[in-house]
């Protein structure tokens, strides 16, 4: 997780329009949260991460016949999964800030999505 954890301490150094396109810089409120997310993730493979341009960090993991990804906001988190080629999951909930629980729920979904031994 450490990898991980470096990863979202360089989001601090984007700065107004990072990507060319207008995007904004994270605030560290969003950066102490997705590192909170990323150990509370303890039991699931390390994730890939990612800035977005609509103010989210993006938690992705992928397979040949998989995909789950977590897009964490300020006030919002969603969640989208893809088996198959077919979307199997998609939802939105409110950012309450509180990662517990996240990492079995989160691992579940990965196992029923991922047919390649974890």
């Amino acid at each position: 997780m450490l990898a991980g954890l470096q990863r979202i301490l360089s989001f601090q150094e984007l700065k107004e329009n990072w990507n060319d396109n207008g995007a904004k810089p994270f605030s560290q409120k969003l950066l102490q949260d997705a590192s909170k997310l990323l150990l509370s993730l303890s039991s699931c493979p390390e994730p890939e991460i990612f800035p977005t341009a609509t103010q989210g960090i993006q938690f992705e993991w992928e397979t040949k016949t998989a995909y789950l990804e977590i897009v964490l906001y300020e006030t919002e988190i969603t969640v989208f999964a893809i088996k198959n080629g077919k979307d199997v999951f998609d939802l939105s909930l409110q950012n309450t800030h509180d990662y517990s629980g996240f990492d079995l729920w989160i691992f579940s979904l990965w196992k029923s999505i991922n047919d390649e031994h974890l």
